[in-house]
């Protein structure tokens, strides 16, 4: 039994010799191919870089024809929720974008085809833009711009009519359009808490738009919600630049707001400001009462300057009259009035002489010396005149 075991094993390890080696050498040979390959592949010399394809307007023009293509068939919303987390705040943007534009342009229908494609390649952003036929016979405009890299950083998408064209200054308004954003606009107004957002950001709000802020709150405490059922009036004007929407909405409780609000040459909103519209009583009453106030401030006025018209009479009457009269005498009898006036004067003062008794006396006694008298007995003095 022992010699069988010791044969047993004596072929086993024969076997293991014949076959271990080869095995052993093939797993060596495997490990240095290996070992090769990986220098082989870390090799400078070995490995081609790889180039990327050069921007031109061309590949812009192929990205935007298949990013618009693929807008029909993709909603971007759901694509949001699902890969937001890791997308970049770029791509995210233009997603958005998308998602909105499909949001607003529900009536268009599908893909049909591509009417017109241009692009251009520029230093700084590059552009293009995409005219897509749908199969409801109506148009959407892709605009996109693109970074030095060609990739796509921002988007824009408008919804025109098949038929309608883009005027020489590249903007278009599609009136209706304007309308429903417009309308959302408005009800998104009414729904907003202005005076939570002004308390909340009251540091991040600059002094005009807490200002703002604050006149808006006070329009929805006054004038109310929104009227669901009130066909409010909408208008739109256009120009080469921008349009300007003003619709004047009715709310619960009987008054009206007027919304004025501009878009710029995307179609995007620029500017907007609310009014409160007043009755045609209230406008025609405080306009009776402005018309009232201003010509009672006239009429005051005027009695004011003709009072003091009037006072010229008295205070600068009389040298008036005196150069009036003197204006009408000839200078005969002026120089008379003036002879007359310097005599009576001397007569005045002869008299006031006169009636001096210490100065008549003094002038009577050297009278009387003159004459040898001793006596001024006789002497009268009638006048004294000075020379």
């Amino acid at each position: 039994m022992k010699r069988k075991l010791s044969i047993l094993f004596c072929l086993i390890a024969c076997i293991v010799l014949a076959y271990g080696q080869p095995v052993l050498a093939a797993k060596d040979k495997d490990k240095d191919k290996k070992e090769v390959t990986s220098e082989e592949v870390t090799s400078d010399d070995t490995v081609e870089e790889v180039e990327q394809a050069p921007v031109t307007e061309d590949s812009l023009k192929t990205t935007a024809e298949g990013f618009s293509q693929y807008y029909f068939q993709y909603k971007f919303e759901d694509v949001i929720a699902q890969y937001a987390s890791t997308m970049d705040p770029t791509t995210l943007g233009v997603y958005q974008v998308l998602a909105d534009a499909q949001a607003t342009y529900t009536d268009y229908g599908e893909f049909q085809e591509i009417v017109e494609s241009t692009a251009k390649l520029d230093d700084e952003i590059s552009e293009a833009s995409v005219t897509i036929l749908t199969t409801l016979g109506k148009k959407l405009i892709f605009n996109y711009t693109f970074d030095a890299s060609g990739n796509i950083s921002g988007a824009n998408v408008m919804g025109i009519f098949a038929g309608s064209e883009v005027d020489d200054q590249g903007a278009y308004f599609n009136k209706e359009d304007l309308k429903t954003k417009t309308e959302a606009f408005v009800k998104g107004w009414f729904s907003y808490d202005f005076k939570k957002a002004r308390k909340t950001f009251k540091d991040e709000l600059s002094k005009t738009s807490e200002t703002n802020y604050e006149e808006y709150a006070k329009l929805q405490k006054e004038y109310g919600d929104i009227d669901e059922e009130a066909d409010n009036k909408v208008k739109v004007v256009t120009d080469e630049e921008t349009a300007t929407v003003t619709e004047i909405v009715k709310t619960t409780s009987g008054k009206k707001l007027t919304f004025t609000v501009i878009y710029d040459e995307n179609s995007e909103i620029s500017s907007w400001k609310v009014e409160g519209k007043k009755n045609l009583g209230k406008i025609m009453g405080r306009a009776g009462l402005n018309v009232l106030l201003g010509m009672g401030i006239v009429f005051a006025v005027l009695l004011l300057i003709a009072f003091v018209i009037s006072m010229f009479g008295v205070v600068f009457g009389e040298k008036s009259k005196k150069a009036a009269a003197d204006k009408g005498k000839s200078p005969r009898a002026k120089k008379a009035e003036v002879i007359s006036a310097v005599q009576g004067g001397d007569e005045e003062e002869e008299e006031n002489l006169a009636d001096d008794l210490e100065l008549v006396a003094v002038i009577a006694a050297a009278i009387a010396a003159s004459e040898g008298r001793e006596s001024t007995d006789g002497l009268v003095v009638r006048s004294i005149r000075r020379r």
